[in-house]
């Protein structure tokens, strides 16, 4: 595993807070970073600081709260890597992030749940039934469109639905 690049507070300037600012959205509690990402797929935040390259929440974390020490990772309560709100974030061990994964059931045996059990899912089985049982083709207030709007999913996952492709245990 590469080891994050450590940040001191002393390159940071409120100019380069206010770029990070900028490129955010407020999504509920959440500040959304909209610049570019980590290829690793890891889904963090990028930032080039002095030509190097740094996690943004390690740099918020760093400005807002303190500076992370040898090894210390950056944890955040709302579990989205994206988010930049210093009042989402605190310091810890990789041990620490990992007993707080399981603790919030997202761990391998959390999301091999199916369905509206899997902490992951994007409706709940009450819902997937409710999708079933309100389903009219063609247009109108209870389409496949209008339901995914109400339910602010994707129209793919109404239709998997209603094909029994997903949600089969939601009866």
């Amino acid at each position: 595993m590469k080891t994050a690049i450590s940040i001191s507070r002393d390159i940071i300037s409120q100019a380069v807070i206010d770029k990070i600012l900028s490129r955010t959205d407020k999504t509920g509690e959440c500040l959304i970073w909209r610049g570019s990402t980590s290829k690793l797929k890891s889904g963090y935040g990028r930032i080039t600081i002095n030509n190097r390259c740094y996690g943004v929440h390690r740099v918020i974390f760093t400005w807002f709260k303190r500076a992370l020490f040898d090894k210390e990772i950056v944890m955040h309560s709302c579990d989205n890597p994206l988010c930049c709100n210093h009042e989402h974030m605190s310091g810890g061990t990789q041990l620490d992030n990992v007993r707080d994964m399981i603790a919030k059931k997202r761990d391998r045996k959390a999301v091999t749940k199916k369905g509206g059990e899997n902490p992951r899912a994007a409706l709940t089985n009450k819902q997937a039934k409710w999708i079933r049982d309100n389903y009219k083709p063609g247009p109108g207030e209870m389409s496949g469109m209008s339901i995914a709007k109400k339910l602010n999913i994707s129209p793919g996952c109404i239709y998997r639905v209603l094909r029994g492709e997903r949600y089969k245990e939601a009866t």
